[in-house]
């Protein structure tokens, strides 16, 4: 068996915590390749790296070293000198970390996309998941028979009571943050994470909207005299000062930003009190999916229909003001959330993976005889979850 580890956007971050241990794990009972570029915009392999990594044993590297090399972040301008590559390699499987989900979908052999697994509000222990191209698919799942729902279902449903109770508080709760926020009390207030828009983020090239300021700028004109559009920035995009002035400067009477939270998100307690919410993929969709808000969503990929999205941002609007909006099913919700967990997320340096295990993720992605495992190493994950929800705008 040959493998494959196709790396376009690896960072130094997953480099050492994801891919070096999944490279050292396949390596040690068949043969593994490496396609990856030279460093470029904080991704690829620098120089100082390779004569580690090349001494990983069972590994052979090929470094895409062409000029046009930054091109396959996004789009290869020449894909077929990467295909020569990879079907002279002929993997069985591709385990990719690539923007670019186009390529790596004409390898030979299977293709599994390695993406992050932790979202809010559970801890981020680094998890990560086996994705298809849907790469961005939010909140979809298998059929599940009922057996398998109320079990699924049962393990989260310390959630579920967090959520119940926390709800109990809203009202004062929002005033307290509307308070401390400037938030106008007499608008509805529809709150936008903002995703990271820099270049370094080269999964922005699938979003319908991929750069901030003028996502902003349209929302704004769209927007109605009653409702006030609320802004949460992206940590990263708080690094890049030139993004900031230019969003900085969008805000007005209809357009707020909200300063960080003591622990640095104000994301969570504005949807916690927010009377709508906007995403495209981020994971922030978790939220409103928790506290029952209702969502417009623009992307490309593949929404869950417990979800209840919209996709046009007038019909939100209309939906709001009408007093009855479709919002995310929270029973549903929890069910998700339990096969997430349970099916789909992982972690690189658990000391039991196994080659076998990865294979597995690939030809079976669903597979409910890893969810005992799968629930069992996130239990206390999701106890912690359940409790950090009271604190949240509260």
């Amino acid at each position: 068996m040959r493998l494959l580890f196709y790396l376009p956007v690896v960072t130094d971050g997953w480099m050492s915590a994801i891919i070096r241990p999944l490279i050292e794990t396949a390596a040690r009972s068949v043969d593994v390749h490496v396609v990856v570029p030279p460093r470029w915009a904080g991704t690829g392999v620098g120089e100082a790296d390779l004569a580690s990594l090349r001494a990983l044993p069972g590994t052979t590297w090929h470094i895409f070293d062409s000029p046009d090399h930054p091109s396959l972040r996004t789009t290869p301008s020449d894909p077929g000198a990467v295909l020569r590559i990879v079907r002279a390699i002929d993997p069985d499987y591709s385990f990719c970390r690539s923007a670019d989900v186009v390529t790596p979908c004409r390898f030979p052999g299977k293709v599994g996309f390695l993406m992050e697994a932790d979202f809010p509000p559970l801890p981020s222990r680094g998890r990560i998941r086996l994705s298809g191209a849907g790469i961005f698919d939010h909140g979809v799942m298998p059929w599940l028979d009922e057996g398998q729902r109320d079990w699924l279902a049962g393990q989260t449903r310390p959630l579920l009571e967090a959520v119940r109770s926390m709800r109990r508080g809203d009202a004062a709760g929002r005033a307290r943050l509307f308070d401390q926020t400037g938030l106008p009390a007499d608008r509805r207030v529809i709150a936008l994470p903002l995703e990271h828009d820099g270049e370094d983020n080269f999964y922005m090239m699938h979003s319908p909207a991929p750069v901030n300021e003028p996502f902003v700028r349209e929302l704004a004109a769209r927007l109605g005299d009653d409702c006030v559009l609320a802004l949460t920035i992206h940590p990263a995009q708080r690094q890049d000062r030139a993004a900031m002035a230019r969003l900085e400067g969008l805000a007005c009477d209809r357009v707020r930003i909200l300063a960080p939270a003591d622990d640095g998100d104000a994301t969570p307690a504005l949807a916690r009190h927010c009377d709508g919410m906007i995403v495209r993929d981020s994971k922030s969709f978790v939220w409103p999916a928790l506290f029952g808000k209702p969502v417009f969503r623009l992307s490309r990929f593949a929404s869950a229909p417990w979800l209840n999205v919209y996709s046009d941002f007038d019909a939100l609007q209309t939906a709001l003001r009408s007093g009855r909006p479709n919002v995310p099913d929270i029973e549903e919700a929890l069910v998700w959330i339990g096969f997430h967990l349970a099916n789909n997320a992982f972690l690189a340096t658990d000391p039991d993976l196994a080659l076998a295990d990865l294979i597995d993720r690939v030809e079976r992605p669903f597979h409910p005889a890893r969810w005992d495992l799968g629930l069992e190493q996130s239990r206390a994950d999701l106890l912690a979850a359940a409790a950090s929800l009271h604190s949240i705008g509260a």
